[in-house]
């Protein structure tokens, strides 16, 4: 979102400068598991993946790169009421937004996930122009024209503290003891914006929640080039392929605030449990690898889009911060330069943390 945004500055003329604490990608973003999807609970987020797809695609015709979107799918399964109902409830937002999504019968599941298991299934939805990508190479291409458009990068430089006003400009002091002087501030920080936000006077409810991927050994006898990206919300379980194996993704929301990244090996027990009951076949591949990334997540799961006054903010993606990056950029630049940015991202606003009921978690799948 941080490279978006300059990306969309510089194209206007403005002199920007991109604060990175650590390296470019290094963090959140290179860890992702990139997944690209338009199944969402809310017609907005839609259009977000919707939007981004279409300035991706505009990006790469005019920079003549290809940034390695794969199409290959996204599967929902419904294994429980509630989500079914959920599923079935968006469906015609999902028609009306323009949205290919498909119904699928078990015939059809295990097609694209040959010896999974659907007995349980009350309902499973496809939609196939979604997707994968990789968020770090995407990101550096991004700031490779932000560069080229005259932003400007400084790597290993937090900013540690902020002052003045937008009537007479910020100092952003910096830890190495640069300070930048600027008309405007955006944050994009992830789980480290409520600190930033204090030092405007407002609330960025974002927290750190660990996610981890695990990825399997190659898989012998067994065509994944068909194999969409899966996602099991009463299981909290994810899966697509890479290369010629498979990426999975689970979570334990014990420990939910942490921030460091070390792997919880533990967790290929109840994730063995996982697979036993939804892909059989998968339980006894071996594991060439794990890491862990953080979500940078919100009370309900929603981003954090707006500001006003000089400080401007792109946070809490809570794991569809590369699906929408591309739209968040563009957004929040044209919330800087005063402009009516494509997608109305009011209902985004940290306003709506001030009442307490808006604090109520929605559907995440």
């Amino acid at each position: 979102m941080g490279c978006a945004t300059a990306y969309f500055l510089s194209r206007r003329g403005f002199r920007v400068t991109i604060c990175e604490a650590d390296t470019v990608a290094s963090g959140a973003t290179g860890l992702a598991s990139g997944g690209v999807r338009t199944q969402f609970a809310t017609a907005l987020e839609m259009q977000m993946t919707l939007r981004s797809r279409e300035l991706w695609r505009s990006f790469e015709r005019e920079h003549d790169l290809d940034l390695g979107y794969q199409r290959c799918g996204y599967l929902t399964l419904a294994a429980d009421e509630e989500t079914a109902e959920e599923l079935a409830r968006r469906r015609p937002m999902q028609n009306e937004i323009g949205i290919n999504a498909i119904e699928l019968d078990r015939q059809k599941l295990d097609e694209l996930a040959p010896g999974i298991n659907s007995d349980d299934v009350l309902l499973a939805i496809y939609t196939p122009d979604d997707g994968f990508g990789s968020p770090a190479d995407v990101t550096n291409d991004i700031l490779t024209a932000a560069r080229k458009a005259g932003a400007t990068l400084r790597q290993r430089s937090p900013a540690e503290q902020v002052t003045g006003n937008a009537d007479h400009g910020f100092d952003v002091q910096l830890a190495g003891g640069e300070t930048i002087q600027a008309q405007a501030v955006v944050s994009c920080a992830g789980h480290g914006s409520p600190e930033i936000g204090r030092g405007f006077g407002i609330n960025l409810p974002v927290s750190a929640y660990r996610q981890h991927q695990f990825l399997t050994e190659p898989i012998d006898n067994f065509d994944l080039t068909a194999l969409p990206n899966i996602l099991d919300p009463a299981l909290d379980l994810y899966f697509r392929r890479e290369g010629t194996g498979v990426l999975l993704g689970i979570s334990d929301p014990a420990e939910a605030g942490r921030t460091d990244t070390t792997v919880t090996w533990a967790l290929l027990e109840p994730l063995g449990e996982r697979l036993e009951r939804r892909w059989p076949r998968l339980v006894d591949v071996g594991i060439a690898k794990g890491w862990v990334g953080c979500y940078e997540v919100t009370p309900d799961r929603r981003a954090l889009i707006g500001g006003h006054d000089g400080f401007f903010y792109a946070t809490g993606f809570s794991g569809h911060g590369f699906m929408h990056g591309f739209a968040a950029g563009e957004t929040v630049a044209a919330l800087v330069a005063n402009e009516v940015p494509p997608l109305n991202v009011s209902e985004l606003s940290a306003d709506r943390f001030a009442d307490p009921v808006s604090h109520q978690k929605t559907p995440s799948t």
